[in-house]
């Protein structure tokens, strides 16, 4: 017996104690949050039109402006028209732009009867205000129709709304310099549009 008791002391002295078995560790994903998709924001194909416009309108205001009252009515030529009427011109065709754009349905045309360069002016300033505004939230449909524009029943130009806003924009720097002509011959002061006039030197 006792040397049974010794052997289970000897087995129990040989235990060897085992190592410890690493805990588990858990690898935590790091979740990386996906930026938000920003939601698509369609582009006005005006926007740029309209800046360059910005531009182009505070150099109209300053030749309309710059037409003495006096001078409004002088005709230097049976095929020319006068700086009163070029500067009212200037006005109602961009309005008759805004609404055609704002419509969908060319109108043109319209012939305002305006006797001071004051009166002209503010014309012609309440029509860029309109403009601007129809062009910011003009129908895509209105810009990609097409606007024929005929004469003696053939059609001349047939634009997009696009095109045609652009068009109007080059009209208008035409006619803008008719008025500089005119007023250079009637020996009027110029003003400057892009830079100082030889009156500014």
């Amino acid at each position: 017996m006792a040397k049974k008791a010794k052997k289970k002391t000897a087995k129990k002295a040989k235990k060897v104690s085992k190592p410890k078995a690493k805990k588990a560790v858990k690898k935590v994903k790091k979740t990386v949050s996906k930026p938000k998709a920003k939601k698509a924001v369609s582009a006005n194909p005006l926007a740029g039109l309209v800046g360059w416009y910005t531009q182009e309108s505070q150099a109209s205001a300053r030749m309309i402006g710059a037409v003495p009252n006096e001078l409004l009515g002088r005709k230097v030529h049976p095929k020319f028209r006068t700086p009163g009427e070029l500067a009212t011109h200037l006005g109602d065709s961009i309005l008759g732009l805004a609404e055609t754009l704002k419509t969908g349905k060319l109108t043109f045309g319209n012939v305002s009867t305006i006797n001071t360069t004051a009166e002209i002016l503010a014309h012609y300033n309440k029509a860029v205000e309109e403009f601007t505004a129809v062009a910011k939230s003009v129908r895509p449909g209105n810009l990609t129709k097409k606007y024929p524009f005929e004469m003696n029943g053939k059609i001349m130009w047939n634009p997009t709304g696009i095109e045609m806003a652009q068009a109007w924009v080059c009209h208008e720097i035409h006619h803008r310099a008719q008025i500089g002509t005119l007023l250079r011959i009637l020996d009027a002061r110029v003003p400057g549009m892009y830079g100082p006039t030889a009156d500014d030197m």
